[in-house]
Order: C-alpha cells, then structure tokens, then sequence
C-alpha cells in the first residue's frame, strides 16, 4: 500500500521541484521567468505539455510526445520537409490548444491531422499568431504533421473542366414523356418517374416492374410515365420560382407542357397512343436531383399537386447537398494533402463528374446546400482561403455563412463576388431552395411524401459492393467506379467546416457519398446537434459506431410525416437509384418497399 502510494506521489513531488526551483530562480533574480513558473506550474497539473523540440499543448490532463517522421515513408512525398510529428493525447470536452514555433526566418508553417494512412487533413480554422509561436485549436487528440509548405504546382485543378451549357431550347427536342412498360404495367394509377441530375437511370426499377414477380400486384395498380429530360451541356432552371424570366424554359414548365399534351392528345409509345389521365389520383417516384423537380412541380401546377396521393424520393437532395455548392467544397478539397492540392484534386475530379455538377448549368447549382442548419448552430463558417482555380493559378476566396441556395443571397450586405461560385449569377437562376421549402411540417404537400433516405457505413461493404457490382443492367465496372467515388465523396464531407462541430464529429458525416442524411430526409435545420448518435471517450464527443441514426431527433425535425421516412443503412446513393436490384433473380428489397408504400395511398389497391 505505502509502496503503490509513493509510486503516485514520487512523479508529483519531482513536479513540485520544478515549480519551487523556477519560482526560486525568479525571486533571485536569475534566468527564470514567470512564463516558465506558469509553465511548470501548468505541466505539473496536467495543463500543458511540451516536447523537446518545441511543440506545446494545452488542455486538460494533456500529453504530446514527439514520433519518427520516418513512420511516414510512403505516406508523404520524398524530400518533405517535416519540423514536427507529435501524437496529442488529453480529455475533453474543451478544446485543445497546439503551439508550434515560427521558423526562424518567418516562413509559413503548416499544420495537418493525419487522419488514417496517407489522409493529411488541414483544421478548418487557420492558426492564429501568438508571439513567436502559431497556435491552432483542435476538437479532438491525435497525430499532428507540422511541415514547411513547398512551392504548389500552379497549373493543377482543384475542380473538372465542364464544357459551357446552353440555355436555348434547341438541346432540349430530345426530352419527352413516355409510357414505360405499356403492356405490363396495365393498372389505372399513374406513376410518372422524374430521374436525376444527369441521365434516364430507371432501367432496374422498370425492369423490375416490368419482369419481377414481386412486382405483380404493383403491375395491376399502376401505369409507368417517365420524364426523360437529359441535362448534358443544358442550362436550365428546375424552376422554383414561376415568376422568374427563364421559367417557361425550365424543367418543370417543360414537364407541364409534355403532361397536357399527353392529356389532350396522347403520346405514341411502340406503336400506340397512350393518353395521361385527365382526372383522378396519380402518384409520383424520383431519384436523386429529381425529388426538388418534383416538390417544384406539385406547388407550381397544384391541379397535378392536388392530384398526387403519395410521391417517392430516393435519395433526394431536399435541402441540398455540399457538394453541389462550389465555394465550400473548393474549401474542404484545399486542406487536404500535406504540400500541394494533388490529393483534394485527384479525389474531386475522379469522384464528380459532368452527369452531377457544372457551374455553368443552373439545375445543377439548384441543389447546393441551403444552408438551413445554421438555425441549428451548425451553419457554415466564414473563411479566407487560396484555392487553385481552372485558370493555372491561385485564387484567394471566400466561404461565408450565407446560402448557397436562396433567393436574393446575393444582395445580402458584407459579401463581395469572391463569396460565390460561378460569381456572376446565371441568367437562367430562378430563385432558390426557399421558395419550395415549408415553414411547418407538412405543407407544401411535403405529407405526400414518403422520402428513402440512405448512409454508407464507414470503411465497411467493399466486398459486398464489389460482389454485386454486376447484378443490375448497367456494367459492373461501372457501378464498382460510382460506388467507389461515393465512398470517396462520403469521406470528404465529413470534412465540410460548420460552426460548433470538428472532425470527427460533423452535421454532414452520416451520408450517401452524395447528400448528406438530414438533406434526404427534409430536416428543418433547427437540431442543434448531428442526426446520428454519439458517445463520450475521455470527454470528446465522437460518433458511436458503427452509425446509428438518432431517430427522435429525425422524427422531431423532419418537415415530412416521419411515419413516411425510409432509412437503408450501408446504401449508397447509386444504390438507391438501383435498387440493388438482381436480374437474374428479380429481386429488390427496396423496391419491394416503394411498392408497398404507394400501394398504401390508393384507395382499394
């Protein structure tokens, strides 16, 4: 007992020394500063710790100790300069503090979390200069990289190059409105299918209905009708707002136009004339981008709103999505890498592609993040940063907290052209996510929809992914790419920067690999912590795992009818869109469910 008790107290009364003999120094009027009592003092309480080299931390009962650089052969560029490589321990919840010295010369010094193997990750706030230290605060113990930046290559991209869209009709002759699978799905009710941002990709779910045994029932209630509206190279407005200039050429007055036709005068499908009911229920079925052209079409043209008994979204971007606002993005791919953009450029231009985003088409920019959490306390932080932009160089930009995606966000006081992206507004923008978004649950026929939402498991389901890559109708080099950028892209957003929120903990971390879960399920934006659920390790808060979604907190939030919310845990947003369908076999859980709840709204079905 007495042996275990000086154990304790023998490191303690060594501290103690420290403190009396710098104390004595001071008071003699030898070397010994204040700084250096306080320093003492502070590192005998657990306060503060420091390595020989120079590197600090401050916190609670915090610990750093210096680690060979050389661990970081292949991880790292040859020839990288490394001034520091410490491993920071301590308890929460508040945050540390790291002080790494200036070099003598003043050159910049950079600092980056090392996440995993090879993942080297900026904090979203820049260090602040303190006396001939810089300091930086972190929200959570790990390895820190301190290196001296060297010279970037200029003519690298953060982002793709898109060919220019046109905003005239002339590429829109090849949208249309068909019937699907006229001679087996044969029911009275319509279904009309408006796809997403890029191309028609209904194939498993039609092929499902049309071949599945599953689908039988489904066959006798419904009729299939697809909106094919290819977006490649068109600059078009989904059109939230009718009064705007370019409303009669966006996508929904087009959707309008094509349904009255088919009404009045029927629409040739295979050698027959197929009329659109002119009365009675109808139901609707989107994926991805397509669940705001169908929110924008229900309130803009209520006669077809009135008419729909229930509408199914996949994976919908209802609040958006950070990917699809360039600014913040171009922010979170900056800090990654540990001496030029390579890493931020090679996951963004291999994860996004023309099909998704491109600045110079409206419909695209239609689904960038609304920005609504930052009633919540998340919101989106304001930031100076240099970004490498398509023209070869370095640009300074700004991440500000206003919307993305609301109308007038550019007239709001305090922001300059640096705040958007693309920075002249387009000519075809017509109004914002806010003009199709409720203020109460339910409205705006948001209780007619049953919304699926979807996240990835984090470093879980390659195999699984890579097992069933080929039991759909697209190629399975295809689905594994999309699955695996997906991935990619999920990673990624769980370093988009927002107010009261740090890696690991991060309001866009549970996710599809395209929107973030809370923008699938139509959040209101006033939780005032993540969607999933949390647990505390020496006081941090870190997500619990694996992720599990806090479903109270969904429920409370959600501006939808949150008996009508779908989740698929370990579902991508491709997945979504396919169903994970088997051809071979005909089976899909998924749409199994889709069918089921839109034979729930019709009546005698």
């Amino acid at each position: 007992m007495v042996s275990s008790f000086l154990l304790v107290l023998l490191p303690l009364l060594g501290a103690v020394t420290d403190i009396e003999q710098a104390l004595h120094g001071t008071l003699s009027g030898g070397d010994a500063t204040v700084a250096q009592v306080q320093a003492a003092w502070a590192e005998t309480m657990g306060l503060r710790s420091a390595t020989a080299d120079g590197f600090v931390a401050s916190g609670y009962q915090v610990d750093v100790r210096s680690l060979n650089p050389a661990e970081l052969e292949g991880e790292i560029p040859e020839g990288t300069q490394i001034r520091h490589y410490v491993e920071v321990r301590g308890h929460g919840p508040e945050p540390l503090q790291l002080f790494f010295p200036k070099s003598p010369d003043d050159r910049p010094m950079t600092i980056y979390r090392r996440v995993e193997a090879g993942l080297f990750v900026e904090p979203a706030a820049p260090p602040v200069s303190v006396g001939g230290f810089w300091r930086v605060d972190v929200s959570w113990p790990g390895r820190f990289v301190v290196h001296e930046p060297q010279k970037v290559d200029e003519g690298k991209l953060l982002f793709p190059e898109f060919p220019d869209s046109v905003a005239g009709p002339d590429r829109k002759g090849i949208w249309r409105l068909f019937r699907a699978a006229p001679n087996e799905a044969v029911g009275p009710v319509p279904l009309l299918m408006i796809h997403g941002a890029g191309t028609d990709r209904w194939g498993e779910f039609t092929h499902w209905v049309r071949s599945s045994p599953e689908a039988t029932e489904f066959r006798a209630n419904f009729q299939l009708w697809s909106f094919s509206h290819n977006m490649a190279g068109i600059n078009a407005p989904i059109g939230f707002d009718p009064d705007c200039p370019d409303y009669e050429e966006s996508i929904v007055a087009y959707l309008a136009r094509f349904l009255e036709e088919a009404t009045e005068v029927g629409v040739p499908t295979i050698n027959e004339i197929y009329k659109f009911p002119s009365d009675g229920p109808m139901t609707i079925i989107t994926n991805s981008h397509g669940a705001l052209k169908a929110r924008a079409f229900m309130i803009n043209y209520p006669e077809y709103g009135d008419r729909v008994l229930g509408a199914v979204t996949l994976g919908g971007p209802h609040t958006g999505t950070p990917w699809a606002t360039p600014e913040w993005l171009r922010f979170t791919a900056s800090r990654f890498g540990l001496f030029t953009p390579s890493l931020g450029e090679l996951l963004v231009n291999d994860a996004i592609t023309s099909n998704y985003v491109s600045l110079s088409a409206q419909s695209a920019l239609d689904m960038g993040w609304s920005n609504f959490d930052a009633e919540g306390g998340f919101g989106i932080p304001y930031r100076r940063f240099s970004t490498w932009t398509g023209d070869g160089g370095v640009e300074s930009r700004v991440l500000s907290p206003r919307d993305a995606n609301v109308t007038g966000a550019r007239s709001q006081p305090g922001y300059d052209d640096t705040t958007f992206d693309p920075q002249v507004q387009l000519e075809t923008f017509c109004g914002g996510l806010d003009q199709i978004t409720p203020t109460l649950a339910g409205g705006l026929y948001m209780d007619r929809f049953f919304l699926y939402g979807s996240y990835l498991y984090r470093g879980r389901g390659w195999l699984e992914m890579l097992a069933r890559s080929g039991d759909g109708l697209v190629e399975a080099s295809t689905n594994r790419f999309e699955n695996s950028a997906l991935k990619v892209i999920n990673l990624i957003m769980g370093f988009v920067p927002s107010e009261g929120a740090d890696w690991p903990v991060s309001p866009y971390r549970m996710g599809d690999g395209f929107i973030p879960l809370q923008s699938q399920l139509m959040l209101d934006g006033f939780e005032t912590k993540p969607i999933y659920k949390t647990q505390e390790i020496l006081g941090w808060k870190v997500p619990a795992f694996p992720f599990e979604p806090d479903l109270e907190l969904i429920a409370n939030h959600t501006l939808a009818d949150p008996e009508r919310i779908r989740i698929w845990p370990g579902w991508s947003h491709l997945d979504t869109v396919t169903g994970r369908y088997n051809k071979e076999t005909g089976h899909s859980e998924l749409f199994m469910q889709v069918a089921a709840d839109l034979l729930s709204v019709v009546p005698g079905a």
